[in-house]
């Protein structure tokens, strides 16, 4: 729950300003203050209901097992606050909104969809609040000069590019129809599949859009099907590819290959489309290698969740390093003011994320570019056999 803002008179406003460090008003934005009873807070912004919920208790139970590994700053306990953006742009701002109003919320992983990031940027750019996504892929977030916002996945640049060339190369595929849901990730990434696969020498055979929510994407696939593909490819989420994978036999396109992307939970795509999952590619987030601080993240989340860490999200070791980042960022810049408050200059927390480089996460090393690029490692390509997600070998790709 938010703190009510208070109305402060003007002798307490003074007292306060003489209390902060120096470098609270030399900082563009100021500082937060954590008051000695309250807790440094975190938070993370996610869909945490509906069908891409599994995205967000990820984003939930990374950010817990973050904390849980971080002793306290200067003293200051450290909390969590858990947005639920329902991964639209009308939740993302609310959220935004919400987070910029507390000023003990210092840092956001966050947000996880692309659009819903886009959508509520500019509140964080206002008030100086560092996010760090592990899975908004749309290139545009890094190119449009945003001094707050980072990422530790790959951009849809790598994936699209990924996507087109396992489909010719790999499975021979020349008549490729694309689908997307007029959501920002979907049409920036099918775009970046059309220009490569073109370019190897395939042909697009159709570019149809579809409303996302349906529960039957019949009448769509009748129009694919007219046209003869030899594969589909549907950078869409959750819901809307588990409907059509299980509407591919009753328009006869069973046989074609369908190719969805890193927007689908793949457990939950078997929960919902059953039998219909099989055979279906999906690009996606690397498996990390077994180092020795993957297995002992991977143990100490069986213990504290009694499940195996992969199961909810592949995105979960992505997250967990985004969340020890941005913590340990907020406790190389904290200082304790003359009135026994702690002070986090927001300017220079936005640059000690920024600064990244070289970090050693369960995930792999990650290092953060200029314009807030921190992903070292590329997308990779599974494939679901007997109800399981089969990582492909992408050899034939060059050493891809």
């Amino acid at each position: 729950m938010n703190r009510p803002l208070l109305t402060l008179s003007i002798p307490l406003f003074a007292a306060r300003a003489q209390s902060e460090p120096d470098i609270c008003a030399s900082d563009e934005w100021g500082c937060a203050r954590i008051a000695p009873d309250e807790t440094v807070k975190f938070a993370i912004a996610a869909p945490l209901t509906g069908d891409s919920a599994s995205l967000g208790l990820s984003y939930s139970q990374a950010m817990q097992l973050a904390l849980m590994q971080s002793e306290p700053i200067e003293g200051f306990t450290l909390g969590q606050v858990d947005e639920n953006d329902r991964g639209t742009r009308e939740g993302a701002v609310a959220s935004a909104e919400r987070i910029v109003a507390d000023q003990t919320i210092v840092a956001l992983v966050g947000h996880a969809f692309s659009g819903a990031t886009i959508e509520a940027l500019p509140i964080y750019e206002a008030a100086g609040i560092p996010l760090l996504s592990p899975t908004a892929t749309n290139p545009t977030l890094t190119q449009m000069g945003s001094r707050v916002f980072n990422r530790t996945i790959f951009n849809d640049n790598a994936q699209g590019d990924l996507a087109a060339r396992y489909l010719y190369n790999a499975l021979n595929i020349t008549r490729l129809a694309l689908i997307d849901d007029g959501s920002v990730y979907a049409v920036g990434l099918a775009a970046v599949a059309r220009d490569r696969f073109i370019e190897l020498g395939g042909e697009i055979v159709g570019e149809f859009q579809i409303e996302p929510g349906l529960d039957d994407y019949t009448d769509k696939l009748l129009e694919i099907a007219a046209v003869a593909p030899n594969a589909i490819f549907f950078p869409g989420y959750t819901a809307e590819v588990s409907v059509i994978v299980q509407n591919l036999d009753a328009v006869g396109l069973s046989d074609v290959v369908f190719i969805g992307s890193d927007g689908v939970n793949t457990g939950t795509m078997i929960d919902l489309a059953g039998a219909a999952a099989e055979g279906v590619y999906l690009t996606g987030e690397s498996l990390p290698p077994d180092t020795e601080d993957k297995l002992a993240f991977d143990q100490l989340y069986r213990e504290t969740f009694g499940i195996e860490s992969n199961i909810v999200s592949r995105a979960i070791w992505n997250t967990y390093d985004a969340a020890r980042i941005v913590i340990e960022a907020a406790r190389s810049v904290a200082v304790i003011g003359a009135d026994g408050a702690l002070y986090i200059p927001r300017g220079a927390l936005v640059a000690a994320v920024r600064a990244t480089n070289g970090y050693r996460g369960v995930s792999g090393e990650i290092t953060c570019d200029e314009t807030g690029e921190c992903n070292t490692v590329g997308p990779d390509i599974s494939f679901i056999q007997d109800g399981t997600s089969v990582r492909v070998p992408l050899s034939v790709l060059g050493g891809a």
